[in-house]
């Protein structure tokens, strides 16, 4: 009895002395949860209004239920600034998903190729930075933009870029590329499946001593994509569907 009176007595002592013993971590089971609940916490990232996000490697994005995150570039083929490639070469990820703790997936997404998922179709739109002929990029650099569509919304964007598509064509646009082309391919991604529509004009040509084919010589194409307008306008880049219709005229109206 003498025993468990000191030991009680000692406990009120110490505690009289340095009262933050009583939030101490070593001995507080609260405080083992709340330092848990701290370090585990990983900012989520939300979808946009027009369906689009950006995420880096290993970021967890939550979208109509489902949380996801790229958990690894299992392939990274594209062509490099500087060098001249026979292919354009692709981004393929590993995208890890998880709905409401029920399931958990993983999908390899590959850049531009559209994944249906659960009444959604989700589209790996383009990636950066750029590849540099002679550097490696540090896997945290990757920036990875996704498009995240309703399959109804999709369907009638189809049609309406098909529309589109073929509005530039009728207005005289042309679009200037290569197969090995990564900005080529990042244009072609925002038409999706209606990009047979373009007025895509093939600079590559299957004879490796040939540096363009003979029509992207006569238009003097120096870099790629290049959009030619019928006002004789030139421009070389990624351009956005409301840049082009800008440009045209033509309607990107639902």
């Amino acid at each position: 009895m003498k025993k468990v009176t000191f030991f009680a007595f000692a406990i009120i002592l110490t505690l009289s002395i340095s009262p933050n013993v009583a939030l101490a971590s070593w001995w507080n089971p609260i405080s083992w949860f709340q330092k848990n609940a701290t370090t585990i916490h990983t900012p989520e990232k939300t979808l946009s209004a027009d369906g689009n996000i950006s995420i880096k490697l290993g970021e967890t994005v939550n979208v109509f239920g489902v949380k996801a995150k790229v958990t690894e570039i299992t392939e990274d083929s594209r062509c490099a600034k500087g060098n001249e490639c026979i292919q354009a070469g692709t981004v393929k990820v590993n995208v890890h998903a998880v709905y409401k703790l029920i399931f958990s997936k993983n999908v390899v997404l590959t850049l531009g190729v559209p994944y249906t998922t659960n009444g959604h179709v989700v589209t790996l739109t383009s990636v950066t930075p750029d590849k540099i002929a002679g550097t490696t990029i540090n896997p945290q650099d990757y920036v990875f933009n996704f498009s995240i569509q309703s399959a109804k919304s999709e369907n009638s964007d189809l049609a309406q870029n098909q529309s589109f598509a073929q509005c530039l064509k009728n207005k005289g646009a042309k679009f200037f590329g290569t197969s090995w082309c990564p900005h080529c391919q990042e244009q072609k991604a925002l038409f999706n499946e209606s990009v047979k529509d373009l007025p895509y004009i093939e600079c590559s040509t299957s004879d490796k001593q040939a540096t363009q084919a003979p029509i992207c010589q006569q238009n003097n194409i120096k870099g790629y994509p290049t959009w030619k307008f019928s006002d004789g306008t030139e421009i070389i880049k990624v351009m956005s569907l409301n840049e082009l219709a800008e440009k045209t005229g033509c309607s990107l109206d639902k």
